[in-house]
């Protein structure tokens, strides 16, 4: 309705996390050995977004600008 879009990403480590978890039969790895163990049968993780072309700029009053409301 508002022309906007919600896009969800991992964004705190280099595999999703839910798909480790799965690809592990449900159990998150519990070691750093089981850990590597699991990430060497996934596979190389994903390559990076590429760099955007260009930044909008901050929405006046958004958290950070200086028209942020007190």
């Amino acid at each position: 309705q508002a022309g906007v879009e919600v896009v969800g990403r991992v964004g705190h480590t280099l595999y999703d996390t839910d798909m480790l978890v799965a690809r592990n039969g449900g159990k998150p790895p519990l070691t750093m050995q089981a850990f590597t163990k699991l990430v060497d049968k996934v596979g190389a993780p994903a390559a990076p977004l590429p760099i955007p072309a260009t930044i909008p700029p901050p929405t006046p009053g958004a958290p950070g600008t200086e028209e942020e409301a007190v």
